[in-house]
């Protein structure tokens, strides 16, 4: 996520930043870490990613808050790239 998103001479994503940790509303005690993606300057997400664990894998849903259609095309895409086949930047 960081090499493909935030750095590098193709990455969609600079000028953004995201933060991590456990949804205020989730009290699952699941373990996991959602992240969330903010633009420049801005306090509330754009992008929301979330993991939720299902039987013996990880439900991965997305929300797209305020990032723009092209740019949550590309998070979307990568997402589920990364699911099926590993860590690859396609954006």
């Amino acid at each position: 996520m960081k090499l493909c998103w935030f750095s590098g001479a193709h990455a969609p994503l600079v000028g953004y930043h995201y933060e991590t940790g456990e949804r205020e509303d989730s009290g699952s005690g699941e373990g996991y870490h959602d992240v969330r993606l903010f633009d420049g300057g801005g306090e509330a997400p754009v992008f929301e990613i979330q993991f939720h664990k299902y039987n013996d894998n990880t439900l991965i849903v997305t929300r797209n808050v305020s990032l723009s259609d092209i740019l949550s095309t590309k998070v979307k895409r990568d997402i589920q790239l990364w699911a099926l086949a590993g860590p690859d930047c396609s954006s």
